[in-house]
């Protein structure tokens, strides 16, 4: 999996592949696609060059597919396993969200198409030993955010406790999305799943891919029968539809949220969280993480704040809200951390436009580029928020200090 097994670990594309293919002609000009990222902006390339090109850019990449595909398979084995012997006493329960639902009204005049409401949709399929139940939650709360999904596991849980008695124990499953999923809120959450619903709870992430699942196609339906029964009479799908205001979110985040937030450590804690596809609380303080699920190796972190150390620089982003126009953060991008300045703020689509300073850190010294490096990132891959910004020397160099350098580079380790 990582390349440290002895009979295989110098395998590579560039010394394969000829073996497997002996009359291939190395120096035959050939051409390839690749999707590359250039002044902010990732899009597809065709490339051209040699065979022998081609397998040195194979290689280059190597280590990280292997990986990525190892990870692909074995999540894919245990989801459908898992779903092949679910207890009696499990369910399981798949959770997206589709993009947010424009609001079309039958013969608007013009100028609504420029103002249209949009809907949120949170899509969810629960699978029990004997049934499944397709569920789509509908909301004006449009931030797809972790605050959003515990409302989401609160409602699902009461539906459960009501109409199916026996279940005691119930398994989440999801892509890894930082911005809502995948986080160590989430998975401060997730420990605190049985004190807050009375069922234990395990989450099970899915390698990132294009592929798409049963939830997807909740989305689908849902949008398709909405535009119909707009635009003329239908019957309704056979999916549940259930309402979740933006007052019952933000009563939620106060009632039960906003003190664990407040408390949660101020680093980590779950460190290298991404790398990690399998979450198992063991008791109120601790989770256990697994690189896959049927891995017999993991982690044990500990939720709590005392081991801990200060942040005196640096503050941890919890929300899109925690972050204003014109802030200074560090983002991680493309396996470095950079320094940016906040440009503009896509609340819905959890997203922040940053303009990045130059070069990568570590280091304490940047400088914006001639011409300017401008991207929209996920709000997951926001390290911190900057509380002291850079000092504008006479040479229009911005300096930090050494000391918040070694803060962010310090999260950024466990990022």
């Amino acid at each position: 999996m990582y390349g440290d097994c002895l009979s295989c670990r110098t395998k590579i594309p560039s010394t394969e592949i000829p073996k497997l293919y002996p009359k291939i002609d190395l120096e035959e000009e050939v051409n390839w696609m690749k999707w590359i990222n250039l002044n902010g902006k990732t899009d597809i390339h065709r490339l051209g060059g040699s065979v022998s090109d081609l397998l040195m850019e194979m290689d280059h990449q190597w280590s990280k597919f292997i990986i990525h595909s190892y990870i692909t398979k074995a999540q894919f084995d245990y989801i459908r396993n898992l779903k092949q012997s679910l207890p009696p006493d499990t369910a399981l329960i798949h959770m997206d969200f589709a993009e947010n639902y424009a609001l079309e009204v039958q013969n608007e005049v013009m100028s609504k198409h420029w103002s249209t409401a949009q809907a949120a949709l949170f899509t969810i399929q629960i699978r029990t030993k004997t049934e499944i139940v397709n569920i789509v939650i509908v909301s004006n709360y449009l931030s797809h955010d972790t605050i959003f999904v515990s409302c989401g596991q609160r409602m699902i849980c009461d539906y459960i406790r009501t109409f199916y008695p026996l279940i005691t124990k119930i398994v989440y499953l999801s892509d890894g999305c930082s911005a809502h999923f995948k986080n160590n809120f989430s998975m401060l959450n997730l420990i605190k799943h049985n004190e807050d619903y009375q069922y234990k709870a395990e989450w099970i992430f899915y390698s990132t891919s294009h592929g798409k699942g049963p939830v997807d196609g909740l989305g689908a339906v849902v949008k398709s029968a909405a535009r119909r029964e707009t635009m003329r009479a239908d019957d309704t799908e056979k999916i549940q539809i259930w309402y979740l205001s933006e007052t019952d979110i933000n009563q939620h985040f106060e009632k039960y949220l906003s003190q664990r937030s407040e408390t949660r450590p101020p680093t980590g804690p779950i460190f290298g969280i991404r790398s990690y596809h399998h979450f198992q609380p063991i008791d109120s303080a601790t989770i256990r993480c697994k690189i896959t699920s049927d891995s017999l190796i993991h982690e044990d972190f500990s939720m709590t704040a005392s081991r801990q150390s200060k942040l005196t620089y640096v503050k941890l982003v919890m929300a899109i809200n925690d972050i204003n126009m014109n802030d200074n953060v560090a983002v991680e991008y493309q396996g470095d951390w950079w320094l940016a300045m906040v440009q503009a703020l896509e609340t819905n689509l959890q997203e922040l436009r940053v303009s990045f300073l130059h070069p990568p850190g570590p280091r304490t010294s940047f400088k914006f580029p001639v011409r300017s490096d401008e991207l929209n990132i996920e709000l997951g891959n926001v390290i911190c928020l900057v509380c002291q910004p850079p000092k504008l020397d006479t040479r229009f160099n911005y300096m930090i200090p050494q000391s918040l350098c070694d803060e962010i580079q310090q999260l950024f380790a466990e990022f």
